[in-house]
């Protein structure tokens, strides 16, 4: 504990707002204003490349036990006979009588009051955050993806600035990237990562400490929150399509670095791994389990000058 008689610590942990979704899905919902108006709580995003996996020999049964049965395929994935039930609560607002559509990239629920899709990414995100039951085979690799380029938008948000701004990141990773799969176009494969900053302050104190000067948790502001995580993510996880690396973080000018803080600390909070070249980063849905069974996250940990990455466990 610092000589003051207390510490403040802020844990902060990226969320995803939604699902991961190809380049081609993300360009698609640019032009649906509910969409823009549900993604305006996004500030920082990240784009980051997986193999296309498709859906296969999709099988619909009906009867007391409703279900879709399908295949997983992708170049180095395969997953065979994945049932989702469809009498669970997910599905309740369709009712009894509703349409399936389905092909290759997404099943479609249909009724005349409700519409649902779902994606492999959609489907993966829904049994992450315990919206569906459904057994997936070899999950960890649907939930890894390569990181090209980690962004933040500090005037609007991150839909926008990605779509409505034109993004050089973007065009050059499309321009200059290359598929996973032969054949497949990369705006199938080049997925947007949609995140908010969610803040946990923890405050402790000494016995006789001056209460006054206890750290005051309005001035994280969440421009300041995201602009200081870009820089924190970019310092280990050097991606191909960040020009500017942030070498000297934590130290800058709109960041967490000159607020009174004792130390400062980012996680990933969904099932996903990030991979580049040089780093990997795991992340964990709970990525703080408990003070005994410690971080199921790998937690980049900030105090004064000095940045380090504790691993999960």
């Amino acid at each position: 504990m610092a000589d003051k008689g207390f510490e403040h610590i802020s844990a902060n942990i990226l969320r995803l707002i939604m699902a991961p979704m190809s380049n081609q899905e993300a360009y698609w919902l640019s032009s649906e204003r509910k969409f823009m108006d549900f993604a305006t709580s996004s500030q920082i995003y990240m784009l980051a490349q997986r193999e296309e996996i498709l859906f296969a020999n999709i099988r619909v049964t009906d009867g007391e036990k409703p279900a879709i049965t399908f295949d997983l395929e992708g170049v180095s994935f395969e997953a065979r006979n994945i049932r989702l039930e469809l009498n669970q609560p997910f599905f309740a607002k369709f009712g009894s009588d509703f349409d399936i559509e389905y092909g290759p990239k997404v099943l479609k629920f249909i009724a005349p009051e409700h519409f649902e899709y779902l994606t492999i990414e959609k489907l993966a995100f829904a049994k992450s955050h315990a919206k569906l039951e459904i057994e997936i085979p070899n999950l960890d690799t649907i939930n890894t993806f390569r990181l090209h380029y980690v962004g933040i938008s500090k005037d609007r948000d991150s839909m926008r600035r990605l779509f409505a701004d034109g993004h050089q990141g973007r065009t050059n990773i499309l321009t200059n990237g290359f598929p996973i799969k032969p054949g497949a176009r990369l705006t199938d494969e080049l997925f947007i990562l949609l995140f908010a900053v969610e803040t946990l302050q923890f405050k402790t104190y000494a016995v006789g400490g001056d209460f006054s000067k206890f750290g005051d948790a309005s001035a994280i502001t969440q421009s300041l929150l995201v602009a200081d995580a870009e820089k924190a993510f970019l310092k280990f996880l050097k991606t191909e399509y960040n020009t500017e690396t942030f070498e000297n973080y934590p130290k800058g000018r709109d960041g967490l670095y000159n607020l009174d803080l004792d130390g400062y600390m980012y996680s990933l909070g969904e099932d996903l791994k990030l991979t580049t070249d040089t780093a990997e980063l795991r992340g964990s849905f709970e990525p703080i389990a408990s003070a005994r069974r410690g971080m199921r996250a790998d937690c980049i940990v900030i105090r004064g000058n000095t940045v380090t990455l504790v691993r999960a466990g």
